[in-house]
């Protein structure tokens, strides 16, 4: 019962907490902008987001019937990856992703690289609206893969202090749990131009 229970908290804050984060994020945006192309990226986004939570909500009541959402193959990893890169582009980020996951992962693994990128991303739109670049990269090392999503600074100094009180602290921990769980490990932290890196390294076998 709790293991199901902290499944459905999962779920809620990977998808619909983040979608409604990113409307209100974007809802500011729009009373604060007359910008007609900066206007059309913000209403974009709320239509996106609103799709994306809706199907969430679906996701959710799913698992609350047992239906198992956990799996998630190779291809949902590249798919994923298209998606949010895309999702970015269209918000105006330059993005930069070098992230074929190679040799083939276990659905375990995959599903855990595509949590850490969609809270990397989650807390990019959040924290850093006007960020500089995004870089998306997918390593291995010996039986390790890893993944690292690093923004640039903002373009617009103390903008990411105004978002920080639309976020918690729940997503990375966690994903701390479920990495360490795997015997891997996942850290965030600031880079030396003022930017920041989420960083995770899991088992491949």
């Amino acid at each position: 019962r709790q293991l199901e229970q902290e499944r459905i908290a999962d779920e809620l804050h990977d998808g619909i907490a983040r979608q409604l984060t990113t409307i209100a994020i974007q809802v500011k945006v729009l009373g604060r902008t007359d910008d007609p192309a900066l206007r059309g990226v913000s209403q974009q986004a709320i239509a996106d987001s609103s799709a994306r939570a809706l199907a969430d909500v679906r996701r959710v009541l799913q698992l609350g019937g047992g239906h198992d959402q956990e799996s998630v193959s190779l291809e949902d990893w590249n798919a994923t990856v298209a998606q949010e890169v895309a999702a970015l582009r269209s918000q105006g980020y330059d993005v930069v992703a070098d992230a074929v996951a190679t040799p083939p992962l276990s659905s375990v693994v995959s599903a855990t690289l595509v949590r850490i990128l969609r809270e990397a991303v989650h807390n990019v739109r959040t924290h850093e609206p006007t960020t500089a670049q995004i870089l998306i990269e997918v390593s291995h090392e010996g039986d390790e893969v890893e993944l690292s999503v690093t923004n640039g600074p903002p373009r617009s100094p103390g903008h990411s202090e105004e978002h920080r009180e639309l976020a918690g602290g729940y997503g990375l921990v966690r994903l701390t749990e479920r990495v360490r769980a795997l015997g891997g490990q996942l850290g965030a932290g600031a880079t030396h131009d003022g930017g920041w890196c989420v960083r995770g390294r899991v088992p491949i076998a």
